[in-house]
């Protein structure tokens, strides 16, 4: 049955009636397009709870195969995750790339221009013809992106007209790496959206938003510093006030997407994302965090001390549990509300009759959550002392080494 073309003109005036014009009808601070990329990295830092269980083998090369490296996605919660990240994080670099062409004209990230001579005629100061055809439509992410380049070709070759010089701050987006990263997201957007069958692993999600995006990310929030004034993301606050994005781009993090396949560099990218881990659970706690961490004095004593409060005396009763093993203060929240747990169990990996044991951390205020089957953070100086064990890095990968030994010799 065709659809009636009144009924549909109608439901379309409707809609385009009750719209809601940001920067009109209402201002937003910060822009639009910072709630892409909170939305981006909360849904980056979750990754990594979804495969908690699994994730000291999930990073092993022993099981670094197509099969074990999927085996995650028979589960939502990574998938989701891995979508909404790439997604949230396209949709940031578009806004923000039509935003910067929009500061010097609106008409700059509209379908004003027929062509990209006409964008080079405007942007020298010369005569054009515009498209007889607009509707004052936003351009696509590609053509945004191609008259941003074309802001830097003139600034380079002396070419642009004066109104715009001030554009060179944000050439940062149009290095190499840069333009590489944001194909890259464009590209698995697109086939996320339009296809829907392929997503990436955990380690090439990884790499691409710890090493590519979150360089990109910090240049960012230094650039708009002024503009954005007191605005400091709630997924950046944390109880340690460890600078999450820097840590997350510094030395100790750092592996290229070939590390994983090099005998020689694969064990001290092992390390990198484990450290990666710590940090992104303190970013996902941060998250969901019900505490305004470094909320002024009178807040804190209103608000946040009181809801300490509350969640302290819970975890009272948590000590008297049989598995309790120690209570910390958490490096997310602030709160002595860190439970730590010590769990015996029979696993698969050792002899019948053998017992192998768990530890489970978790923060009843803010959720941050880990466990023993990633390396204790007092190892990579996020604690002050040993949360559940005393292995040394070298313990951990060697006690983790041993397990795939013993499940290879009884396969034999």
């Amino acid at each position: 049955m065709s659809s009636n073309p009144i009924q549909h003109k109608k439901l379309a005036e409707f809609l385009d009636n009750n719209d809601i014009k940001m920067g009109t009808d209402f201002q937003m601070s910060p822009p639009l397009y910072h709630h892409s990329l909170e939305d981006g990295y909360f849904n980056y830092f979750n990754t990594y709870s979804t495969v908690r269980d699994s994730f000291h083998l999930l990073i092993s090369t022993d099981w670094c195969n197509r099969e074990s490296m999927s085996f995650n996605y028979s589960q939502n919660g990574f998938k989701e995750s891995c979508v909404r990240c790439i997604t949230g994080f396209h949709r940031f670099f578009e806004l923000y790339i039509k935003d910067i062409l929009s500061r010097y004209d609106e008409k700059l990230a509209t379908d004003h221009f027929k062509n990209i001579t006409d964008v080079k005629a405007f942007l020298q100061g010369q005569t054009y013809i515009p498209n007889p055809k607009a509707e004052n439509r936003t351009i696509e992410f590609n053509e945004s992106l191609k008259r941003f380049k074309l802001f830097k070709e003139l600034f380079d070759s002396n070419l642009l007209d004066s109104d715009f010089i001030s554009s060179s701050q944000y050439f940062y987006l149009l290095t190499e790496d840069a333009i590489e990263t944001l194909d890259s997201l464009c590209f698995w957007r697109n086939r996320i959206s339009h296809n829907g069958k392929k997503v990436l692993n955990y380690l090439a999600l990884e790499y691409l938003v710890s090493q590519r995006v979150t360089p990109l990310a910090i240049e960012m929030y230094t650039v708009e510093k002024p503009a954005m004034q007191d605005y400091f993301p709630k997924y950046l606050r944390n109880a340690f006030k460890i600078q999450l994005l820097d840590e997350i781009a510094n030395t100790n993090a750092k592996f290229g997407y070939n590390d994983f396949c090099n005998a020689t560099l694969r064990e001290g990218m092992q390390n990198n994302l484990m450290y990666l881990a710590h940090l992104k659970e303190l970013g996902r706690a941060s998250f969901l965090s019900p505490f305004a961490l470094f909320a002024p004095g009178t807040y804190e004593e209103h608000h946040n001390k009181p809801l300490r409060e509350k969640y302290e005396r819970f975890v009272k009763v948590e000590t008297k549990n049989k598995n309790f093993y120690k209570l910390l203060v958490c490096p997310c929240c602030g709160s002595k509300s860190l439970v730590v747990y010590r769990i015996e169990f029979e696993s698969i990996f050792l002899k019948k009759g053998e017992v192998d044991e768990k530890f489970n951390c978790i923060c009843y205020a803010c959720t941050y959550e880990i466990n023993s089957f990633n390396i204790d953070p007092f190892h990579i100086g996020l604690f002050s002392e040993p949360l559940f064990n005393k292995k040394t890095k070298a313990g951990f990968w060697e006690w983790l080494k041993s397990i795939f030994v013993r499940l290879k010799d009884e396969k034999k």
